[in-house]
């Protein structure tokens, strides 16, 4: 989701869900250059004095990880849009920030999750090369809906291909199960059953069970 540069590169953002109201963003930004632009060296400056949530680490041959840690959703929103702000003017563009919400409903036996993502690549001068993609790591391999739609599943991740000069907007929804409250629903079940049917053997008049003599 950070969509910033002045110079050809790959910037891929890679989104966990790994528990109710919980999200850890990573990215990769790797230079087609093989070597750190100007922007990224101002942008890491940057993040380093007015971020301490998150850790950045470089290589020579061109490539920045940043990674936070596991994030409330709002918590990760505002990470998100900082970083955003951060790399925009270290790069001299002026584009609204995007949005990452992360809406939940409790069922009992499970959480209903929906991920929303909102970039506006609107105002992005078209920059040759420079590729731009979303990662989220599934639970289901649920279809998404999202505008444009250049979404692919590979193994456990929803690839999202973002377009430059778009509004790119993602809807993701998925069920994160309460396998403890199942299982205790499960157990309760079968106690009932079982209670049931000692009833009707007694109704039937075979009395209760004994233990042989």
């Amino acid at each position: 989701l950070m969509i910033l540069l002045s110079g050809c590169v790959q910037i891929t953002t890679d989104i966990e869900v790994p528990g109710p109201d919980r999200v850890k963003l990573n990215w990769e930004i790797q230079s087609i250059t093989r070597k750190l632009l100007p922007w990224q060296l101002e942008f890491e400056s940057s993040l380093s004095h007015s971020l301490a949530q998150i850790k950045i680490s470089t290589t020579p041959e061109g490539k920045q990880n940043i990674t936070t840690k596991v994030l409330r959703s709002e918590e990760a929103n505002s990470i998100l849009q900082a970083i955003f702000s951060s790399a925009t003017q270290s790069a001299g563009f002026d584009l609204n920030p995007p949005i990452l919400s992360l809406k939940e409903k409790n069922w009992l036996i499970g959480v209903k999750q929906d991920l929303q993502l909102v970039v506006d690549l609107k105002d992005l001068p078209k920059i040759y090369g420079s590729k731009f993609l979303v990662k989220i790591h599934t639970i289901d391999n649920q279809k998404p809906i999202s505008s444009p739609y250049l979404t692919s599943i590979d193994g456990d991740y929803l690839n999202w291909q973002l377009q430059q000069g778009e509004l790119n907007k993602l809807i993701f929804h998925q069920w994160r199960w309460n396998y403890l409250t199942i299982g205790s629903l499960f157990i309760i079940t079968l106690l009932i059953l079982n209670i049931v049917l000692q009833r009707i053997r007694l109704r039937m008049g075979f009395g209760n069970p004994e233990l042989p003599p």
